[in-house]
């Protein structure tokens, strides 16, 4: 038993990335994830259609403001913040389930990326929402 997992290892580690094996990488994705990341993408082009409706009335109607508008973006950027933290965290799971040798090499960059670009997100985000407590902010 452990010598045959040893040599599925052994071919898994010297099969090259042909588009062949990464057609079959995809097709072993669990269909789980298939469907979170269909809803995801249904889910963030709805929320930023209504975003985009509810800020056209609102810069028809000048009787609300900036003010709200940025509250309102500050909502969405905190939906954007939670969205991308989970893909990018998603995506970097997979990259460890299915090239855990590219994931070794380069696991700092990779967490880095999802890191910063979360961090950048939430910031906007906070700021917006502290506009809300206060305008001179």
């Amino acid at each position: 038993m452990v010598q045959q997992l040893k040599e599925l290892e052994d071919e898994y580690h010297n099969e090259k990335d042909t588009d062949e094996n990464i057609l079959d990488m995809q097709n072993k994705t669990p269909k789980s994830i298939k469907i979170l990341d269909f809803v995801f993408g249904a889910i963030l082009s709805l929320v930023t259609i209504f975003c985009g409706f509810v800020v056209y009335k609102i810069l028809a109607v000048p009787t609300f403001g900036f003010h709200f508008i940025r509250v309102i973006i500050g909502f969405a950027f905190s939906g954007l913040t939670f969205g991308f933290l989970i893909t990018g965290l998603l995506s970097v799971l997979k990259i460890k389930i299915h090239f855990p040798k590219f994931y070794n090499q380069h696991k700092f960059v990779l967490l880095f990326a999802v890191n910063g670009l979360t961090f950048s997100l939430m910031s906007r985000a906070v700021l917006d929402l502290l506009y809300h407590y206060s305008i001179s902010f």
